[in-house]
């Protein structure tokens, strides 16, 4: 009992809540997803022979469809052979088609998310398993995050109000809770997740003038499936933007848990340490976490754009005049440069925090000690 009440501090329990607070927000936007009417999954039984029409290849399938048992034929486009094997068993959708001659089912793409489930499954898995206790504090975010997107809440969000306020608001809330389960001192937590706030705020407006500068909204026009979607040319503005919070929030959290923790762990070292020396200690781990980033997010945006860049030979213009670069290469400076900012900022909060709060981490260090 007396281990129960250690663990379930006041700082504890506000993480807890807000944990829960995600996650009950995450399975309210399962309950009210509805699948749509015409589509259905089924499984091919059956495979036929790979014809040839126009130039296009057709695999003949039969189906069964999952919801009633239905056998159904199908003709599946296949724009490589080798590379695009269809065979017995592949989960698929089809969608029912009413026509003034009949009803017919046709191609709607393949079922990945069976796969992706195991893997997610097997991934997450072996995350607890080796990561542990402290390293599962560190990726909080991308746990809260995940069930926010894959749940369908994150649209919701994005539906209620504008979508950069819902963003930062989500984010902030998000790094508030994070920090929280990492330094376990709601003043730190508060201060350094408004920081990563306005932090972000100043990423998105710099990026907003560069995106318009550079004329990425020639990315929609080449996108077929937003086109023919009848996506409006000023919501996938709004997302390309508001993807540049995300991307450049991976790299502030990063930042500021590792700076947080490693100025607790100087202070646990040294309790007696002065608050500059404690700022020092920050700004120097800063500079470590920093390029940790640099490294990472630059080595992702390469195989973003790889194919982009690989790919231009034959084009007019070089692979750095191509926008799916050049979107990549602003993604990657902005994610480097918010962690350039927010690390220092960590670090003063931090530190001054700490000195002011001495008696409270001693407290936590003997309660820590007798776990």
């Amino acid at each position: 009992m007396q281990k129960l009440k250690q663990l379930l501090t006041r700082d504890a329990l506000i993480a807890l809540i807000l944990t829960l607070l995600v996650g009950a927000v995450s399975l309210f936007s399962i309950s009210r997803q509805e699948p749509s009417s015409s589509l259905q999954s089924a499984s091919i039984t059956d495979r036929f022979e790979l014809i040839e029409d126009g130039g296009q290849f057709y695999q003949n399938v039969e189906a069964r469809l999952d919801s009633n048992g239905e056998f159904i034929s199908l003709r599946i486009p296949v724009r490589d052979v080798e590379l695009e094997q269809i065979n017995q068993g592949d989960l698929i959708y089809v969608e029912d088609v009413q026509t003034s001659i009949g009803e017919f089912y046709r191609f709607a793409g393949h079922a990945r998310s069976n796969i992706l489930l195991w893997v997610s499954i097997v991934f997450f898995a072996l995350m607890a398993v080796i990561l542990g206790k402290e390293g599962f504090k560190y990726i909080v975010p991308t746990l809260l995050v995940f069930l926010l997107t894959f749940s369908g809440a994150l649209g919701l969000l994005f539906e209620l109000s504008n979508i950069f306020i819902m963003s930062l608001l989500a984010l902030g809330i998000i790094a508030f809770a994070s920090m929280l389960i990492q330094v376990r001192n709601i003043r730190i937590a508060f201060i350094v997740s408004i920081s990563q706030v306005l932090t972000l705020f100043i990423i998105l407006l710099i990026n907003v003038m560069l995106f318009k500068s550079t004329f990425l909204t020639e990315l929609f026009y080449t996108n077929v499936s937003l086109i023919s979607g009848n996506t409006p040319l000023a919501d996938f503005w709004n997302l390309i933007n508001v993807a540049v919070l995300f991307i450049s929030f991976g790299a502030t959290i990063n930042t500021a848990l590792d700076v947080a923790q490693s100025i607790i762990r100087k202070k646990k070292t040294y309790p007696k340490t002065t608050t500059i020396n404690l700022v020092r200690e920050g700004t120097a781990h800063n500079q470590i976490a920093v390029g940790r980033v640099v490294n990472s997010f630059f080595f992702v945006f390469l195989g973003i754009t790889i194919t982009s860049i690989m790919l231009s030979k034959g084009s007019a213009l070089p692979f750095w005049e191509d926008p799916y670069v050049v979107q990549g290469m602003l993604w990657f400076m902005s994610a480097s440069f918010a962690a350039l900012l927010v690390g220092p900022v960590t670090a003063v909060i931090t530190a001054i925090s700490l000195t002011a709060d001495t008696p409270d981490i001693q407290l936590s260090l003997r309660e820590r000690l007798q776990r």
